[in-house]
């Protein structure tokens, strides 16, 4: 993961942008089981509570679906994937705009 910075802003949004590792994710043993993996990213001053827009900047690997992203933990935001029925992920790296809305203050 690479980190990432934000400034605050007068109305309370930051726009920032992020490396992010999709993971690889293995394929779906049946048509009801859903294979999803998460990975994790740095970004300083974020905090729970606060709201996080993401779209990635490029094209995610193969088969693969981005669920969502949230802020986990104190300047952590978790980016949630998953891969399409019976077909495997191989990971790589994905920038991801973000923008960020401080919902604490």
């Amino acid at each position: 993961m690479t980190a990432a910075s934000i400034a605050n802003s007068s109305q309370n949004r930051r726009d920032t942008s992020v490396s992010v590792t999709v993971p690889s994710i293995a394929d779906s043993p049946s048509d009801i089981t859903i294979v999803m993996e998460s990975a994790n990213a740095t970004v300083t001053g974020v905090s729970l509570g606060d709201t996080v827009s993401a779209a990635p900047q490029t094209a995610l690997p193969t088969d693969c679906h981005f669920l969502g992203a949230y802020v986990s933990a104190a300047d952590t935001i978790t980016f949630e994937f998953r891969a399409t029925k019976n077909q495997p992920v191989t990971g790589a790296a994905v920038t991801f705009n973000l923008a960020i809305i401080d919902k604490t203050s």
